[in-house]
């Protein structure tokens, strides 16, 4: 991956949206104005929600009482037990750093992430 990145995501019960993904050089207005090791991730795609560190933030988004986070930061996910075994974690593209918000509708409820990766830890 070489390079954060930002990415939103909707969520459903089983799969995650992934909307959006931006990188430091990669132009919204022109597909040769990035550096070559700065390409997108996952661009727009379906994933498996257990399979992404999103769905442990949507589950601490979503907490029944007033714990509920507003935020989740992890430093290095592959010395975090619940995230190490996730394939973008242990393989390809190596995640390191992870930090969400939620995404909230109007109604407050939580229906995605916008996330910050990257391969380096922080």
């Amino acid at each position: 991956m070489n390079a954060k990145r930002g990415i939103i995501s909707l969520v459903a019960r089983d799969y995650q949206y992934i909307t959006a993904e931006a990188t430091k050089t990669l132009s919204l207005r022109s597909d040769v104005i990035y550096e070559g090791h700065d390409g997108l991730w996952k661009g727009e795609a379906i994933v498996k929600r257990s399979e992404v560190p999103c769905s442990v933030a949507v589950e601490l988004f979503t907490g029944i009482d007033d714990n509920a986070r507003h935020h989740l930061l992890v430093p290095d996910l592959s010395a975090d037990e619940r995230f190490s075994h996730m394939d973008p974690v242990a393989r390809a593209p190596f995640m390191k750093f992870y930090v969400a918000v939620p995404l909230r509708s109007p109604k407050g409820l939580v229906i995605g992430t916008f996330s910050i990766i990257d391969d380096t830890p922080r």
